[in-house]
């Protein structure tokens, strides 16, 4: 009884790891996703940023208080800071 009760153990030792280590796979596997994502995110807010700023720089007279809302090098920098891996 003594032998079974500790094989008993090991299996089920054995299966939580096995369980737990696939568990780390999914969270790693997400994280990168999430970091994908997050990249793409930055990379269509600096896009909007540039083409808001090239249709102000486009523009012929600017109004009081108008000013260059965005531009490449300002979309270049978001992408840099919201950069992750």
């Amino acid at each position: 009884m003594e032998q079974r009760f500790s094989d008993l153990i090991k299996k089920e030792r054995e299966r939580l790891q096995r369980e737990r280590e696939e568990i780390f796979k999914r969270q790693r596997e997400l994280r990168n996703k999430l970091a994908e994502i997050t990249r793409e995110l930055a990379a269509v807010d600096g896009y909007e940023t540039a083409k808001i700023g090239k249709k102000s720089a486009g523009a012929k007279r600017r109004g009081a208080g108008e000013g260059r809302r965005g531009s490449r090098r300002g979309a270049l920098r978001l992408i840099g800071k919201n950069r992750t891996g």
